[in-house]
């Protein structure tokens, strides 16, 4: 928060007292912390009017082991809590029912925290106010599941940013159905004093943690229940910056060493986007050094931004420097904010696009140059200097980059200026565009999603720790929910492969996936929103994929309905394509297994002896725990593999190397009101030449 400013002089010597007017955008401030270092048992968010039945804490006691280390599950409804490692006498009976609540979503819209309140709490009222929308959760805003649960005698746990203590709610919430505000009455009104003055409630804008998850007693509620707020365990995400109040500086023109900014994160490994600027227009700004992986932007005038990894960032804030104008000593003012995730790129991509049949994207005015298949403009129009445009014409995506993050106008304004050039048939054809900020979207069902490959930086992460760390972005895209890829459709396994072939080192990757053997060779998704999902059972050519309508595996003798595709123009391997020879009706689930080579079919009807299909047909690993992962070596090109999920080793002369993970981002992390693509849909027996409106 802004501080108090004063001018300074000191024996005749004018200086320029620095104060710091740094906003947190991201992470919770020193006395949340506090509030999530409490006990686990405080954490656990224990009712005082909790019944301690022993069943129903025996239940509780494995989901809060699953909590803490953030491996328990969203569920997009209610359901039953069921765990294989419980003693069968919990197993039975009508056990302890699980609420998805914030879940593994990101607490943030980006820097901004989701949950904020609404005017400041009131300890007198015993009351505080939040937008009843803030978070939604399987179609509901969480008001209402709040208060579906209220109604069933749930008594739910919250607590407020910088608040003395937990609150307790067990009154229905009432909502001001023209504002959207809701208004939480609390059974202890002292939760609602702030820390920092005990005379008053916590100010509005301080974030309202609402719970992840809940357990209740399913039989009887009232009897038992219990919040799960921040698992113990697991870093909560968070950026932030580190500053003194004040700091003097000598001013007219003199260069200071202004080593007084820091940049934090939960995650280490976190992509952040810093910027700095100074109250005085004239005043200079500049950073002595940085690393290659920081780009640096406005050195020498009023605003300075940095981006790039954590690590880097932070080393180069080292080296501030700030000059005031000539002349000048008064005071002046430094303004900081700060975002993970660097929004340096964007992408305008053709929706099914054919090379030959469909046209290309296009700039006027840019100079084009051949960079091997690719096509790069430079000297973009009213663009920041350093900002390119790559055309793939294999995959029919223009791809933008820039050496630092940009506005959201910029942006827009490059976006604009993007040409389709028809050719051929392709100005007869209706064609549908979709662009992206920050990643390439795929769209399904008026959704989006991104995706991405994490490659290892040392040793590549076990099945289980990969399904954590992809939960864990670091703020990637503005804060989208992040997992482990499930790719369900060919259609999904296309647009995969349009990233990759347009990301910086372009080309497949071996890594996981989010899908894993659960039990009697059965391979299900793990990852949300697809956790649980079978589709496929079995080991090699004896393999079958699940039926959509019957919700069960093929026939066994019915492998004519799910061949192994022969196409020639794949060298070095095949790959598992569902076809639907004998019975037309059948859909199953989508797989994508390599299977075979040029002399070997892994076709149960090709003749091939089955001791010769055995190595080259996956699934190979069909015991639990064996995890699901991309084929991106060896001429692999994007099929999937079993490998142990504990065991990855990353060896490119292996036929099983796994090398890190590929993650799926969705907009579950996002407000409403923020969107990092779009999609538009455009007859072009209208144009010859079409420019795309951001």
């Amino acid at each position: 928060m802004r501080q108090s400013i004063r001018q300074v002089r000191a024996d005749g010597l004018s200086l320029v007292e620095f104060v710091i007017a740094v906003a947190l955008l991201g992470i919770i401030s020193a006395a949340a912390l506090q509030f999530l270092t409490m006990t686990e048992t405080t954490m656990f968010g224990e009712q005082s009017r909790l019944t301690k039945q022993q069943k129903s804490e025996g239940v509780s006691a494995y989901i809060y082991k699953k909590f803490s280390a953030g491996q328990l599950a969203d569920t997009p409804v209610e359901r039953v809590y069921a765990d294989s490692n419980m003693p069968e006498d919990l197993r039975a009976g009508p056990g302890v029912t699980l609420v998805t609540m914030f879940g593994k979503s990101s607490r943030f819209n980006g820097v901004d925290p989701r949950c904020t309140l609404v005017g400041d709490a009131n300890p007198a009222a015993g009351q505080f106010k939040i937008q009843q929308n803030c978070m939604q959760q399987g179609g509901q805003s969480i008001v209402q599941q709040m208060n579906s649960l209220i109604a069933k005698g749930v008594v739910i746990t919250t607590g407020l940013e910088e608040g003395v203590g937990r609150c307790s709610i067990s009154r229905p919430i009432t909502v001001d159905t023209a504002t959207g505000i809701a208004t939480v009455s609390v059974d202890d009104p002292k939760c609602l004093v702030w820390g920092a003055d005990a005379s008053r409630g916590v100010p509005a804008g301080k974030q309202v943690l609402l719970p992840r998850f809940i357990a209740y007693d399913t039989e009887n509620p009232a009897s038992f229940h219990t919040s799960l707020i921040e698992p113990p365990d697991i870093a909560t995400a968070g950026i932030g910056l580190e500053v003194p109040d004040r700091h003097r500086m000598d001013g007219g023109d003199v260069a200071n060493a202004a080593a007084i900014v820091d940049a934090l994160a939960n995650d280490p490994v976190t992509d952040v986007f810093v910027e700095l600027s100074t109250a005085n227009s004239l005043s200079r700004l500049a950073v002595g050094a940085a690393l290659s992986t920081v780009n640096v932007g406005g050195a020498g005038s009023a605003k300075l931004s940095l981006s790039g990894p954590l690590g880097a960032v932070r080393q180069a804030l080292q080296t501030l420097e700030y000059r005031s104008p000539d002349r000048f000593f008064g005071v002046d003012t430094l303004n900081g904010k700060m975002r993970s995730g660097s929004l340096v790129r964007a992408f305008v991509g053709i929706d099914g696009y054919i090379q030959g049949l469909h046209g290309r994207l296009d700039m006027q005015h840019v100079t084009w140059t051949t960079v091997g298949n690719t096509r790069v403009a430079s000297n973009i129009p009213n663009m920041p200097s350093g900002v390119t445009a790559t055309w793939y014409p294999a995959v029919g995506v223009l791809k933008f980059h820039s050496p630092q993050a940009l506005e959201t106008r910029l942006w827009n304004r490059v976006i604009g200026q993007v040409l389709y050039r028809p050719t051929g048939r392709s100005a007869d054809a209706t064609i549908t565009f979709r662009m992206g900020l920050g990643g390439l979207p795929f769209f399904e069902a008026g959704k989006y999603r991104m995706y991405d490959f994490q490659a290892a930086s040392a040793s590549p992460p076990a099945f289980d720790n990969a399904t954590t760390l992809a939960t864990s972005s670091g703020g990637a895209f503005c804060g989208m929910r992040s997992y482990l890829a499930s790719i369900t459709s060919e259609a999904e396994q296309e647009h995969l492969e349009d990233v990759m072939m347009t990301a910086d080192t372009a080309g497949w990757q071996s890594g996981w996936i989010g899908a894993t053997v659960n039990a009697n060779q059965t391979f299900e998704w793990v990852s949300t929103p697809q956790a649980g999902l079978p589709f496929w059972v079995g080991a090699g050519v004896t393999g079958r994929p699940y039926d959509i309508a019957t919700g069960q595996p093929a026939p066994v003798n019915s492998a004519s309905v799910f061949e192994y595709d022969q196409d020639p123009s794949r060298t070095g391997h095949r790959k598992r394509r569902l076809m639907q020879n004998d019975d037309p009706a059948a859909v199953y689930r989508y797989g994508n297994w390599a299977g075979g080579n040029d002399t070997t079919s892994c076709d149960t009807r090709s003749g091939v002896p089955a001791v010769q299909q055995a190595p080259v047909c996956e699934p190979l690993q069909v015991g639990d725990g064996t995890g699901v992962a991309i084929h991106g070596h060896m001429n692999g090109e994007g099929t999937w593999f079993g490998s142990p999920g504990a065991t990855p080793v990353c060896d490119a002369t292996r036929q099983h190397s796994i090398c890190g993970y590929y993650r799926e981002f969705d907009d579950v992390g996002l407000p409403a009101s923020m969107s990092l693509a779009r999609s538009i849909t455009v007859n072009m027996d209208r144009f010859r030449e079409f420019c795309l409106a951001p």
